[in-house]
């Protein structure tokens, strides 16, 4: 079996291009808005949070 270490996944909402990515090796979370850069944090032992984001 072969290891993935990224995930990732698209979505459209609102006429935007949102792109969602998770790093395994890192556990940091990453979220894109038309290829920019909105959020990004390290997970770690806090698997759970609770943001709310503007956009």
């Amino acid at each position: 079996m072969l290891f993935k270490r990224y995930q990732s996944q698209a979505h459209q909402l609102n006429g935007l291009e949102w792109k969602v990515t998770y790093d395994r090796l890192t556990s940091r979370f990453k979220l894109f808005a038309n290829d920019k850069q909105i959020y990004s944090c390290l997970l770690l032992f806090l698997s759970f949070r609770n943001n709310k984001l503007l956009v």
